[in-house]
């Protein structure tokens, strides 16, 4: 049974289909929660906007107004939108306007796809690094059914993040930098964490540094690192992502990094997707 299995799991669309058919069944076990809960508090409530709630609400106003220029949140009014990064919100923003759906089931179904594109990448970076399919399937098993995996189909950026990182990792290891560097900078344009991936390109050509022959020196640990041109641009690149929303936010309101900013009076909100 053990030999068949493995055998579906390495045939050309048997991983895709065990990941597609694992996300439908775990996202109908959600809407089947959901019925109950609707149906036990005698609501009248649509799936997609009940499910996207909590830090949603921020994404979908981000979507539909832009960034404002002054905090205008909480009933203090000191609260603004600008930690909230803008690759994913344009994307689904788009994708809504395209399609003529709403932002809550342009997010769910979006960000759906970015999971399991995500455990695919995922489930190939395992085996290459671990050494065994049964790690990458419990991995995609538990990220699929674990008591947190609905937050993979929210208007969050948690699902498209998840895809940028595990492919950052993925091509570092497969020595494809150009590509690492990529996903790395649309990761840091997603959330500010990202552009803390330089520090594992660091680790990471550190170890192999330690466990390369020859004369280990001070100069040849650096010289080896610009000697390869294509590590040096896929570690720039980086926080390009990052660099940009700076750029933005300075180009809008002055200062590149907000956290916070008092009243101007008579300014108004602006369409800060239309970048």
């Amino acid at each position: 049974m053990k030999t068949k299995i493995n055998q579906y799991l390495n045939s050309k669309w048997g991983a895709p289909f065990f990941i597609l058919a694992g996300l439908l069944i775990s996202r109908v076990l959600m809407y089947v929660v959901f019925c109950i809960w609707k149906n036990v508090n005698s609501v009248d409530v649509n799936f997609f906007d009940q499910i996207n709630v909590w830090d949603a609400g921020w994404y979908r106003n981000l979507a539909e107004n832009g960034y404002a220029l002054v905090p205008d949140r909480h009933e203090s009014g000191d609260a603004a939108n600008w930690a909230f990064f803008p690759l994913m919100l344009m994307i689904i923003r788009y994708v809504s306007r395209w399609l003529h759906i709403s932002l809550n089931m342009a997010a769910s179904v979006v960000n759906s796809i970015f999971f399991a594109i995500g455990l695919a990448v995922a489930g190939n970076y395992i085996k290459k690094t671990r050494g065994g399919r049964e790690k990458a399937v419990l991995f995609i098993v538990t990220y699929l059914f674990g008591i947190y995996s609905f937050y993979f189909s929210l208007f969050y950026s948690e699902s498209l993040f998840f895809l940028l990182v595990i492919s950052f990792f993925y091509f570092m290891k497969s020595e494809k930098y150009i590509l690492m560097g990529i996903t790395g900078a649309l990761a840091s344009a997603t959330r500010n964490v990202g552009v803390m991936l330089v520090f594992a390109i660091a680790a990471k050509y550190t170890m192999d540094f330690a466990e390369s022959r020859g004369r280990k020196t001070i100069g040849s640990y650096f010289g080896n690192a610009l000697k390869n041109y294509k590590l040096v641009l896929g570690t720039a690149l980086i926080p390009l992502g990052l660099f940009t929303y700076m750029a933005f936010l300075g180009e809008l309101m002055g200062p590149p990094l907000l956290l916070r900013i008092y009243s101007v009076p008579g300014v108004k909100a602006v369409d800060g997707l239309e970048m």
